[in-house]
């Protein structure tokens, strides 16, 4: 989904409905969303099973040169994408 996808939805809520709570419901977590803030920088998926963890392009580094691979990953998260917090 994108945000303008997002936005289109929130303009036929309700008074009531946009009053109300965000939840996020996912696969293997669900929750309140407790804030929507852009990323600070690109963000990395550390390829381990859930829970999983996002890691900076420093730690990506790290953990590339630490395991002997040669290239690192492409961005999961690109620098400025809003993300949901939960």
């Amino acid at each position: 989904m994108k945000i303008i996808d997002l936005k289109k939805v929130l303009d036929n809520l309700t008074e009531e409905q946009l009053d109300g709570e965000l939840i996020a419901k996912g696969t293997y977590w669900d929750g309140v969303v407790h804030s929507v803030k852009p990323s600070d920088t690109n963000l990395y998926w550390n390829g381990d099973d859930d829970p999983s963890e996002l890691m900076t392009e420093e730690e990506m580094k790290v953990r590339i040169e630490e395991d002997g691979e040669d290239e690192m990953p492409d961005v999961y998260i690109k620098k400025g994408q809003m993300i949901l917090y939960c």
